[in-house]
């Protein structure tokens, strides 16, 4: 059988070169007026003009319409950094910052990491799958098709793998998440030095997590007064020896050399990255590292600051990816569309940056560019169609879900 999708005001094809879009070339989407997709089973069968569409309607009687008129048809979102597996929630944190506590006061009144940390070590794994599922649907809602997870909420062997084997699981339901194993998110209190937690990370929970073949990465919280940049490097070796592709969260409220380790040992991102140095950009861009920048984290910490966009695309030449940083303490937040725009008035990004970022590069972000974050023949329906115009209404109508249809993998999840 095949599906059609017809009448789209504008399709963003956002052609697949081969590497990451950079530079001047995230501008281009490669737009297609007039013309129609073509999907067959899962994938796209073909893309043709719309003078051509009538017959291909007529010479197939097994064909499913599907009309986008007035709309703009492109990539699913690819969501490259989000800790969507964990228990319980923080929304009295949230009060307390309104209320203009620090990060140390949350800490010293019991939350912070340590808040879900506790929760999330509690809850069974089942009732942690079924949360998580029901927060994957949410994810699709917005038109998240593609999603990377991070455990990190567990800081022990039991429950950093119960996290990612749950990911594992919804993995089984969307072949396009990708899991991280994050158990360097931070130093639980039943470990004195950090040297003895990345120890027991290194030599106890990593060969856990490569035996079970759980994870597709490894991630650690590279921050002053976290782990520090030789920590960091000595934990993603490791990682990389089980086979894991190293991430990083880098520079993020403190410049902290993390950037310069990301692109030393050839992550595939750094993330976060408001205090990210020239020299750190300066390896980034030889380590062939993406820039994976979180704004709504920054925008919902009610920051003054917010990572240098334009310096890293127009001076640095290093590409961009934009995720949500979904997650329980300081970004509860899937809605993608929300963080485009917040980069575009926060970071000067421009509209067709910003989609390019959250799709084909965030596909990068994930080693999923060869199946998704373009619209091309013989790449899978992974397609949203948008209550907008054109793309530059996109970003422009904030604080609404824009998505009237989602196609994954061919198959129409969400329709309205």
């Amino acid at each position: 059988m095949f599906k059609i999708i017809i009448n789209a005001s504008e399709i963003l094809q956002i052609k697949n070169s081969g590497i990451p879009r950079m530079g001047k070339e995230m501008q281009n989407l490669d737009i297609l007026n007039n013309h129609s997709i073509i999907i067959k089973d899962e994938k796209i069968f073909d893309i043709i003009p719309s003078q051509k569409t009538d017959d291909f309607i007529k010479n197939n009687a097994d064909i499913e319409i599907i009309d986008a008129e007035n709309c703009v048809v492109m990539p699913g979102l690819c969501d490259s950094h989000t800790h969507l597996v964990f228990a319980g929630s923080r929304e009295n944190e949230f009060e307390m910052r309104v209320m203009g506590k620090s990060y140390m006061e949350i800490m010293q009144s019991g939350g912070g990491i340590a808040s879900s940390v506790k929760a999330t070590r509690k809850i069974s794994e089942k009732d942690l799958y079924n949360i998580s599922l029901k927060r994957l649907d949410d994810f699709y809602n917005y038109g998240t098709t593609s999603v990377e997870i991070k455990s990190g909420y567990g800081l022990d062997i039991e429950t950093e793998l119960k996290q990612l084997r749950v990911a594992k699981k919804l993995k089984s339901i969307n072949p396009e998440i990708r899991t991280t194993f994050m158990g360097a998110h931070s130093r639980p209190a039943e470990f004195e030095t950090n040297n003895d937690f990345i120890e027991f990370l290194n030599k106890k929970v990593l060969p856990e997590v490569s035996k079970e073949k759980l994870a597709d990465f490894c991630d650690i919280f590279c921050e002053k007064g976290v782990f520090t940049p030789d920590e960091a490097r000595k934990h993603l070796l490791e990682a990389k020896k089980h086979g894991l592709i190293p991430k990083m969260h880098a520079d993020e409220l403190e410049y902290s050399a993390a950037a310069e380790v990301a692109g030393e040992i050839g992550a595939i991102s750094a993330d976060h990255l408001m205090k990210v140095s020239d020299q750190g950009l300066q390896k980034m861009k030889k380590g062939n590292t993406i820039a994976t920048l979180l704004p709504a984290t920054m925008y919902n910490l009610a920051s003054t600051e917010y990572p240098p966009a334009r310096k890293i695309i127009d001076e640095y030449n290093v590409p961009v990816a934009l995720a949500s940083d979904f997650n329980p303490g300081s970004c509860y937040c899937e809605n993608l569309f929300l963080t485009m725009h917040i980069s575009c008035q926060y970071m000067k990004m421009l509209p067709a940056e910003v989609i390019t970022a959250s799709t084909l590069n965030g596909a990068y972000a994930m080693g999923l560019s060869h199946l998704t974050g373009s619209i091309e023949k013989g790449k899978l329906a992974d397609l949203i169609i948008l209550n907008a115009p054109n793309y530059k209404y996109i970003p422009y109508h904030f604080g609404i879900n824009p998505v009237r249809t989602v196609v994954k993998r061919g198959l129409v999840l969400k329709k309205r």
